[in-house]
């Protein structure tokens, strides 16, 4: 039962505590930062220290973990992985794909942390208060109340769902949520104002999900060019779509290629609904009991989520841009059987939380106010 707090654990913990603290205290507030970070590191800590029996383990986290070991084994660590093209080319040979970049991740993890398991996942945690912070400043561009967006942070980084997977094991679905939601910034803020800066930073994170996750840039261009037509009145339309749209020619083929093989398009509303509610608490296996808590809460908030969801479209064009990418991802993923697991829900959890959240604010506050209640200060214009 668990390895008790050791001097390499403790050291884990103590490194993303002191990250945690430093990403959120601006936004927190410096006792409110130092308590939700210590409820995040305290639960990992506790977890590997008495609790991990390798139970909760599944093919993939072993699959990351046990191939990582062998590169840092074989001398490779995530410096010498990108400086070298035989360190890419060795890992896209073993794990069979150019889909490489969490074993870097995982390399990282080992080089500061050390060779043990609970490495990726310390690492994953901290990356959580950085989804954080870009998400704050993105509902802040949406127009809400200081007071708000401070909650709002609370929840998010609380949230069951984002507790739940990285806190207990090793899964790359961190970095897709963290790149998902740096993608929703970009796309945000060239809405605003075009701006090469956040081009180039757009094209960059669809280069590292290109090995991660091929396919998202493609659902969030979708997902973007959506917004901008639906959005946007002026020139910023003849720019942005055009854009948008050459982007996704050039990446679209390579994907569809690959993902063509497993779409089976459906006019039912039931795979959408079954995969959006994914995990049903009972139905889980005893490997998956650490699902047991989200699962509930997910299923008990369903009817208060639409509620936020339709009171969010009428708040804001940037809280439009998530639910509309939403939508898409969701109307994706029911057509891909072979995709239909929870753990592809992940990616739409700062969605799912906002929905949430907004709903229980309303409850609590009859609305969540904005700066300008006629036109939200920051927000898309």
């Amino acid at each position: 039962m668990g390895i008790g707090i050791t001097e390499p654990l403790a050291f884990a913990a103590v490194c993303i505590w002191i990250l945690g603290f430093a990403l959120t205290y601006r936004e927190l507030g410096i006792p409110l930062a130092m308590l939700v970070t210590t409820i995040k590191v305290g639960i990992t800590l506790v977890y590997f220290s008495y609790l991990f029996t390798g139970d909760l383990l599944m093919k993939d986290d072993q699959v990351y973990h046990e191939y990582s070991v062998q590169m840092f084994d074989r001398g490779w660590g995530p410096l010498r992985m990108i400086t070298e093209p035989e360190g890419m080319k060795e890992v896209a040979i073993l794990v069979g794909s150019g889909h490489f970049l969490y074993y870097w991740w995982n390399l990282l993890a080992f080089c500061i942390f050390g060779k043990f398991y609970y490495a990726p996942v310390f690492l994953n945690v901290g990356l959580t208060f950085a989804s954080a912070i870009v998400l704050a400043k993105l509902v802040r561009m949406a127009g809400f109340s200081r007071n708000y967006v401070r909650c709002f942070t609370v929840f998010f980084l609380l949230h069951w769902d984002l507790i739940t997977w990285s806190s207990f094991v090793n899964l790359k679905d961190m970095i897709v949520l963290f790149l998902t939601i740096s993608s929703m910034y970009c796309i945000a803020r060239l809405g605003q104002k075009l701006s090469l800066r956040y081009i180039m930073l757009l094209g960059f994170i669809f280069f590292l999900f290109s090995m991660l996750r091929f396919y998202l840039p493609v659902l969030i261009l979708m997902g973007g060019a959506a917004w901008v037509v639906y959005e946007l009145e002026d020139k910023r339309v003849l720019i942005l779509l055009p854009i948008i749209l050459i982007t996704l020619v050039a990446i679209a083929p390579d994907a569809g290629e690959e993902m063509g093989l497993y779409l089976q398009p459906t006019l039912s509303p039931y795979p959408a609904i079954r995969f959006f509610l994914m995990p049903q608490f009972w139905t889980l296996q005893p490997d998956e009991s650490f699902l047991l808590v989200s699962s509930l809460f997910h299923w008990a908030l369903f009817a208060p989520l639409l509620y936020g969801a339709v009171s969010l479209w009428k708040k804001s064009k940037i809280t439009r841009l998530f639910l509309i990418y939403s939508m898409i991802t969701i109307g994706f993923y029911s057509m891909v059987p072979e995709l239909q697991g929870y753990r592809h829900r992940m990616q739409l959890t700062f969605i799912i939380a906002l929905c949430q959240f907004q709903a229980l604010w309303t409850f609590f506050h009859a609305g969540a106010p904005l700066k300008d209640p006629s036109t939200p200060a920051g927000a898309v214009s």
